[in-house]
Formats: C-alpha cells, sequence, structure tokens
C-alpha cells in the first residue's frame, strides 16, 4: 500500500516549517572571504552538504517526500504534495539546521556577517 501525501498540516507542523524557513533565510544569507579575498557562501555550502548527506542515507528519490526537505534546499513545493513532514530523530531538519547555525557561528571568523544568526 503506498502512502498518500498528507492535504493539511498536522497540529504544530506550522510552527516548525516556519522556524525552518527563518534558519533556512539566515544561514544562506551568511557570506565570508577566503584567504584570497574572495566572497564565500558557508550557509550555502553547509546546507548543501546537508542535503548530501540526507540523500545518501534515505536515498536521492525519498528525501523528496518530507516536506521540511523541501524547505531546507529552497524549494516551493507544498505540503500537499510530500507524503512525510521531516526526519525521524538526529536527522530532523530542524535539529540539522539548528547545528548548522551553532557551527556558522563558531567557525565564521568575526569579519563575516555570522553574528547576525544569533
Amino acid at each position: 500500500m503506498e502512502l498518500e501525501p498528507q492535504k493539511i498540516f498536522v497540529e504544530g507542523e506550522e510552527k516548525v516549517a516556519h522556524k525552518v524557513r527563518e534558519l533556512y533565510t539566515k544561514i544562506m544569507s551568511l557570506r565570508g572571504k577566503n584567504f584570497k579575498g574572495e566572497k564565500t557562501y558557508p550557509g550555502a555550502d553547509l546546507i548543501y552538504e546537508i542535503g548530501t548527506s540526507l540523500q545518501k542515507k534515505y536515498g536521492l528519490m525519498d528525501v523528496y517526500k518530507y516536506y521540511l526537505y523541501h524547505i531546507m534546499i529552497g524549494s516551493t513545493m507544498g505540503r500537499e504534495k510530500c507524503i512525510f513532514f521531516d526526519f525521524p530523530g538526529d536527522d530532523s531538519i530542524l535539529n540539522l539546521l539548528e547545528k548548522a547555525k551553532k557551527e556558522l557561528i563558531i567557525n565564521l571568523s568575526p569579519e563575516s556577517n555570522a553574528t547576525m544568526l544569533a
């Protein structure tokens, strides 16, 4: 039996989705410079790493069944087209983005705009 996409949000999902959108926006807006003085995009690089890791673990096609994955990669897929809301446990998109935010704050130089993440 194949699972059907959910047509509506379950209680609490909208708040989580909003928080993930906020984190995504903040992380993606980070800019820095490398040792050559060239612009870098550490937030985009980290989100790419998270997405790639989830693709390897769950399968390239299966990650697209998760609504919060779409938010994390900047997709506009609606909730009604996704079978699942979020990954289980430590793979939760909200948890992964919170960890990414902390990692970026710790590792970025003071010249970057990482202070906006706090």
